[in-house]
């Protein structure tokens, strides 16, 4: 019976190692759809801070780096996930057996792992977008001092 456990412990812990990794292929078309939707809550997000970005530009104050760059972010994953997404639907028009399989399993594997990557990217940069302020007032403009032509008389403004 004692040798029977360590078995069962090996078994098991393989049998969570591969169950981790099919997750991927098998939950490929649910987290597509779920990446899908996530990003366009996302650039729904990202309008509203650009919005926000350009009444504050049109008032004349200056938009904060970390807006600036949150915003490139966000431009640079939409267009990734778009990619992902295309790929993943052509895995998903790559299966056989009535459409139960995938034709070529690791490939599956490696879009739905990174499916999988970006919906956590997305969901980050979607909780990084709530910013307080995404501009700041510009101090005034320096003064400067203009000198006009001296006077001998002392005694004030000549008139």
């Amino acid at each position: 019976m004692e040798a029977v456990s360590p078995i069962t412990d090996i078994i098991n812990r393989l049998w969570d190692c591969i169950t981790l990794r099919t997750d991927y292929i098998r939950e490929l078309q649910e987290n597509l759809n779920t990446l899908g939707s996530r990003m366009a809550e996302l650039r729904g997000v990202r309008n509203d801070v650009k919005t926000r970005v350009d009444i504050a530009e049109e008032r004349q104050m200056k938009r904060k780096e970390e807006v600036g760059l949150w915003l490139q972010r966000v431009e640079s994953t939409g267009h990734e996930v778009d990619q992902i997404i295309a790929e993943g639907n052509q895995q998903l028009s790559n299966r056989c057996i009535g459409g139960c399989c995938p034709k070529h399993c690791l490939s599956s594997y490696k879009v739905g792992k990174k499916v999988a990557q970006k919906l956590k990217m997305v969901a980050d940069l979607k909780s990084e977008g709530n910013f307080s302020e995404v501009a700041y007032i510009l101090p005034p403009p320096a003064v400067e001092d203009i000198h006009g032509p001296q006077t001998d008389c002392g005694h004030g403004l000549d008139v």
